[in-house]
């Protein structure tokens, strides 16, 4: 039950938070007359996957790529014209360590952001006391 109401909390948290982000700094109304920006996030997942979240004007195309250190495509997903909110996963976990970049083009402009792949080991031990 605790964990449900926190579930509910943070929902409503960080539907606020969003709703106030987006809100124009100006003081009057939202105009109609502001253009409207593609906006993404990518998410680390703790799987080894990223989420690449996007928000985009309707009736834009835009292309996703996931691109190595050496300019390399290594995955790609195009959204469509009618998908103005969208989510897509892309698994690392065959990678090698290094830097990468998740590009999103649309039309001319090419937005960009890096990631940055490194495995740490641990040795962890087991230890057995005998009391």
């Amino acid at each position: 039950m605790k964990t449900l109401i926190a579930s509910v909390i943070i929902s409503f948290v960080a539907a606020f938070s969003s709703a106030s982000f987006a809100q124009s700094s100006n003081s009057g109304s939202f105009k109609s007359t502001q253009t409207e920006e593609t906006r993404f996030v990518v998410y680390a997942l703790k799987t080894g996957k990223i989420d690449v979240a996007i928000e985009k004007p309707a009736g834009e195309r835009l292309l996703i790529q996931v691109i190595d250190e050496h300019g390399f495509t290594l995955a790609s997903k195009e959204i469509g014209k009618n998908s103005p909110i969208t989510r897509t996963r892309f698994d690392m976990n065959s990678l090698p360590d290094g830097v990468y970049q998740v590009v999103v083009t649309e039309g001319s402009e090419k937005k960009v952001k890096e990631i940055v792949l490194n495995t740490t080991y641990s040795d962890t031990f087991r230890t057995i006391d005998m009391g």
